[in-house]
């Protein structure tokens, strides 16, 4: 659960980052960008979340499945919103790599602000269907 809650703070970190950048003139984004550790906080988010699901689909997830076959339904929603969430972790850095440019336009900024907002979003509702299909496994088996 603790991964669970630093991804989430993690997503709400973007958001906030993404939104105070959108109030930055764009000759500066760059300097507030770098002031700001931003890419590598975010780089660092998106390969975290990608390697947690990793594990998640190939370790947890076929495990559980084999050994609560009735919980196959729950199984396929989270394979479901990792192929959501995946998209939009991709979706989001690809937006990101964009800061990296000389100048950074209010377009590539407003991509960016829709991809953090879209990747929190689904952060959120995945991590809530994780915790109800997952969490009573580890509990009863500690």
């Amino acid at each position: 659960m603790k991964i669970h809650r630093d991804l989430l703070d993690g997503s709400a970190k973007l958001s906030r980052g993404i939104e105070q950048l959108l109030d930055v003139p764009g000759s500066d984004v760059g300097e507030a960008v770098a002031r700001m550790k931003f890419l590598p906080f975010s780089h660092n988010l998106i390969g975290f979340a990608h390697h947690h699901h990793e594990i998640e689909d190939h370790g947890y997830f076929p495990q559980f499945a084999r050994m609560y076959p009735k919980l196959n339904r729950g199984f396929a929603l989270l394979d479901g919103d990792h192929k959501v969430l995946d998209a939009a972790l991709d979706e989001t850095q690809m937006a990101l790599n964009a800061l990296n440019r000389a100048t950074v336009t209010r377009d590539s900024l407003a991509a960016l602000h829709k991809g953090g907002l879209a990747l929190e979003k689904i952060l959120n509702r995945h991590i809530w269907d994780e915790e109800e299909v997952i969490i009573p496994i580890f509990l009863r088996h500690g």
